[in-house]
């Protein structure tokens, strides 16, 4: 008999603050801290944010290290596309 069996893995590890991460093509995080975690989701189909969010959830699936470059540049596109909405 084949059982397939599924395992998680709980790990700790330090990271400097604040610290920048993105886990697909539209959605950049700044983690702050513990508590505090702003995602910005960047997308060409209009449903364009910017929330606080948790860290794991920023740190969910296959996420890779970015940098404040790239996170300022997807909040400030953010921005403009909410800025022109309201004009």
């Amino acid at each position: 008999m084949k059982v397939e069996i599924r395992k998680t893995v709980t790990e700790m590890v330090e990271m400097s603050l604040p610290m920048y991460v993105r886990n697909s093509a539209i959605h950049f995080y700044k983690i702050i801290s513990e508590g505090e975690v702003i995602q910005v989701c960047q997308s060409k189909f209009g449903n364009n944010s910017i929330t606080e969010v948790s860290v794991s959830i920023a740190l969910h699936g296959n996420w890779e290290v970015s940098t404040e470059e790239e996170f300022e540049t997807a909040f400030y596109k953010v921005s403009e596309y909410f800025k022109d909405k309201l004009s």
